[in-house]
């Protein structure tokens, strides 16, 4: 065998036993009712110890109390498991295995800030239900950002065009050493396939999360309790929480009540909101351009919002702001 087999093999056979699939049967709501749905995933073993499993949110985003996960070790062994923690904004999820075996095996971090363009990478998951498949490609890029939907935006994420195929989700990202370099997350694809575009979950982020999803069961995130809208005139405020860091602040919200008789009534009045123009001396155009720079914020930090009262070209005043946890 060439070099370069010998460390694909030698990826595989250091890193496949810490790789699992995941099988869910949770419950959604519609107008219609309450139905089943079952879903299927990868993961990978992160505590041998104590059974910790990461996965992806939305692996078992159906999941609640009456729901039940159940995790397939390489060995062809069944367990149950738990959701024990989950971080929607990362699309991360921690599992605990209830009834935890002997002789599990965790797998070994990398550094994830230090992978660079064009290195090899592999992949282990369950794409259609084939567990533990082995593929291989590389960095494509780093860094990216991805929209998920309205409210959630993806950051620092890896690109890769190693295959990465429905199943794959949650599964590992290694190294050359098969060491764990991100958590497989989503494709592009236009026939929902591999295309070779597929994105990846850093795993300095879901290392520094551990601990946070253990003690917690979430990853707790600054807020000054804000609503934040879109306008022809820049990002406005719309609604300031009463009692929130943002009103003990002085920061002004555009929603206030207006009364006609004995009928009360909510009206959208920006002429004495604040407008956002900068977040830690970051401009922002757009509200998603504030939620993003206010999510990097890390916990225990002060905030600077620099900002304009009403629609005018007025002067902009920098209002300092002391996030709580949530």
């Amino acid at each position: 065998m060439t070099p370069d087999e010998i460390e694909t093999i030698d990826v595989y056979k250091r890193a496949n036993q810490s790789v699992v699939n995941i099988n869910t049967k949770g419950y959604v709501r519609d107008m219609f009712g309450v139905y089943p749905q079952e879903g299927s995933g990868s993961g990978v073993i992160v505590d041998a110890d104590q059974g910790l499993v990461i996965t992806n949110y939305h692996v078992v985003e159906t999941v609640d109390r009456v729901g039940n996960v159940a995790v397939t070790l390489s060995s062809g062994k069944t367990f149950a498991a738990k959701v024990i923690g989950r971080d929607k904004e990362n699309d991360i999820a921690l599992l605990k295995l209830e009834d935890k075996p002997e002789g599990l095996v965790g797998i070994k971090f990398g550094d994830s800030s230090r992978l660079v363009v064009g290195q090899t990478v592999y992949a282990i998951g369950s794409p259609f239900g084939f567990s533990q498949t082995l593929t291989k490609g590389i960095i494509s890029a780093l860094e990216r950002s991805l929209q998920i939907d309205s409210q959630r935006q993806l950051e620092h994420v890896i690109q890769t065009d190693a295959a990465i195929n429905p199943g794959n989700s949650g599964g590992p990202l290694l190294d050359s050493l098969g060491r764990l370099i991100g958590i497989n997350t989503l494709i592009i694809s236009n026939t929902q396939q591999s295309s070779g575009i597929g994105f990846s979950i850093p795993a300095n982020i879901v290392r520094d999360s551990l601990p946070l999803l253990i003690k917690y069961g979430k990853v707790p995130r600054p807020k000054i309790g804000v609503a934040i809208s879109d306008t022809q005139f820049g990002p406005v405020i719309t609604f300031v929480q009463p009692g929130s860091p943002a009103e003990i602040a002085g920061l002004e919200g555009a929603h206030q009540s207006s009364s006609k008789g004995l009928f009360s009534f909510p009206v959208v009045d920006v002429s004495e909101a604040d407008f956002v123009l900068a977040i830690n001396g970051k401009q922002v155009q757009t509200s998603d351009d504030c939620y993003r720079e206010l999510s990097r914020v890390e916990p225990g930090k002060s905030i600077e919002i620099l900002v304009r009262r009403g629609v005018s070209r007025g002067k902009a005043r920098v209002v300092k702001i002391k996030p709580v946890l949530g």
